[in-house]
């Protein structure tokens, strides 16, 4: 049985994050920081989701990428967090997302993207 549609998830599932990890090498000295921050991302979202309480998921990036420094010991401004965390909605795709999608409209599969991010960051 054909399903009628295919959902994906946008960060990590379509969209590379490993470009982040410079960022986090810049600020942190190492990419170990990139885990907790993103875990503690999805965190404060679906909190948020779940409270009926909207807040935009690149503010609470930059609060959970600010808790993440604070818990570490690394010192780094609102300014800062704020210009790692925008590169989320430009994040490349993976390389093989453009042709396996193109692949499943060519076969008559039906598509969407699910993201607590920004339409702009859905698209691929």
């Amino acid at each position: 049985m054909k399903p009628e549609l295919l959902v994906f998830d946008v960060n990590e599932t379509l969209r590379d994050m490993s470009p982040l990890r410079i960022d986090f090498e810049d600020v942190f000295g190492d990419s170990d920081a990139m885990g907790e921050w993103f875990a503690r991302l999805l965190h404060g979202s679906l909190v948020s989701n779940e409270l009926d309480e909207y807040r935009a998921f690149g503010v609470i990036g930059v609060e959970a990428l600010l808790l993440v420094a604070e818990r570490r010991g690394v010192d780094l401004d609102e300014a800062t967090a704020t210009e790692v965390v925008t590169r989320l909605a430009i994040l490349p795709a993976h390389l093989d997302v453009i042709p396996a999608l193109e692949q499943l409209l060519d076969a008559g599969f039906r598509t969407a993207a699910l993201t607590n991010g920004s339409t702009k960051a859905a698209n691929v």
